[in-house]
């Protein structure tokens, strides 16, 4: 795929992507694939496939007015999705990726060095632990095929501002999700506020984006250990 076409994909999903963007994109994507021959980054291997589900669906998530000076933090990052797709569209926001995964790390770092991208960190850390130190701090906390919401919430509430949100790149079990998540969306302090459905361009797939908006603080014992979460989920 070419630069002209990726922005003009992006112009259809009302997501302003310029030709530099596509280009740093696209060497996203290159330098992805060509690590992942030698080490496990991702299961998708073909380049039509990454482009539509490791960057389109990574990069319309948010509109432009979205994040304009806004905090981000991607968790679970893996290779750096969302998070890289979304510092490369939004310059104007920071972004910090965290992973447990050392390896995944050191991909991430190595991106944010050959693409010369200026508003991203990199924290190798579990999230439970994070938390702990990065107390709602953030206007969003992201998370893309990490866990089941009613685990993945607890993961990500602590670190949201009051009136911020956490979002749950999910697919078409978002409801079943829901609806299971109920009873810890509200002992965290958050607020369902809305589902996006969203189809993507090739395969035509539906993916749903969960928006929970932060309403009040966290308590302070969550999130618990991660045994708890996953054992005993709110």
């Amino acid at each position: 795929m070419d630069s002209q076409t990726l922005v003009s994909i992006f112009d259809k999903y009302s997501v302003p992507c310029s030709f530099e963007q596509a280009n740093l994109l696209l060497s996203l994507m290159d330098l992805t694939l060509a690590a992942n021959k030698k080490t496990n980054l991702t299961a998708i291997k073909n380049e039509d496939e990454f482009i539509e589900k490791m960057i389109i669906d990574c990069g319309i998530v948010f509109k432009a007015d979205d994040v304009v000076n806004k905090n981000i933090i991607d968790i679970g990052s893996g290779a750096g999705f969302p998070g890289l797709v979304i510092a490369i569209l939004y310059p104007n926001c920071h972004v910090t990726c965290l992973d447990s995964t050392a390896k995944k790390c050191q991909q991430i770092e190595y991106v944010i060095s050959k693409l010369k991208l200026n508003n991203v960190d990199v924290i190798n850390q579990r999230a439970e632990e994070y938390a702990k130190i990065q107390r709602e701090v953030y206007d969003f906390a992201i998370s893309r095929a990490v866990s089941e919401l009613n685990i993945l919430i607890e993961l990500c509430a602590g670190f949201v501002k009051k009136n911020g949100y956490v979002i749950a790149m999910k697919s078409q079990k978002s409801q079943s999700e829901l609806a299971k998540a109920k009873n810890g969306i509200k002992i965290l302090g958050l607020q369902n506020l809305k589902t996006e459905k969203i189809t993507l361009p090739f395969s035509n797939s539906i993916r749903h984006n969960i928006w929970l908006f932060k309403k009040t603080s966290t308590p302070k014992k969550y999130p618990r250990e991660y045994s708890k979460i996953t054992s005993k989920p709110l």
